[in-house]
């Protein structure tokens, strides 16, 4: 009969045991589909940034080339402009001289003019015309050397001070 006791009391211990580990076994399932869960979640919400930032990285990639070509498009236009306006400088200068060559023969003339008249009121018109011709020649002249440096390489030191960079 002792034995039946001992046999009865491991039986119990035994019954017991598988019980409670049983209990703490399923407790530990159920706290790894609660971190299973929980780490699908995480796994879906990081998709969905990344899907997002994708979209967001598309769609400033997309405006950048838009903005690029713009700025390309205004860049071509104005490299047309100018030599356009780079072709006609010859043009200009020839001109230029001849129109500076008649209004120093005017001028010329004018002042022979003022220097004969005995008329004050007359001279100092004459005088004014003079002074309008030579502020007119002025700066035909200075339009005149800004064409003629047209064709001319700008330093590298001056260029690079034109770009914000120190030489």
């Amino acid at each position: 009969m002792k034995y039946l006791v001992i046999l009865l009391v491991l039986l119990a211990g035994g019954i017991s045991g598988y019980t409670i580990g049983a209990y703490r076994g399923k407790a530990a399932i159920e706290a790894l589909a609660t971190v299973e869960q929980a780490a699908k979640q995480d796994k879906a919400e990081s998709d969905k940034a990344i899907s997002a930032l994708k979209e967001s990285m598309a769609g400033l990639t997309s405006a950048h080339k838009s903005e690029l070509s713009k700025i390309e498009a205004e860049y071509r236009q104005q490299r047309a402009n100018l030599d356009i306006a780079l072709a006609g400088k010859d043009k200009k200068i020839r001109d230029l001289t001849t129109r500076i060559s008649t209004n120093r023969q005017e001028i010329e003339r004018l002042k022979n003019m003022a220097g004969n008249v005995p008329d004050p009121v007359e001279k100092k018109k004459l005088l004014a015309r003079v002074a309008l011709l030579e502020s007119e020649k002025k700066s035909m002249e200075s339009g005149m050397d800004g064409l003629k440096c047209l064709g001319v390489a700008a330093p590298d030191e001056i260029l690079m001070q034109l770009r914000g960079k120190q030489p």
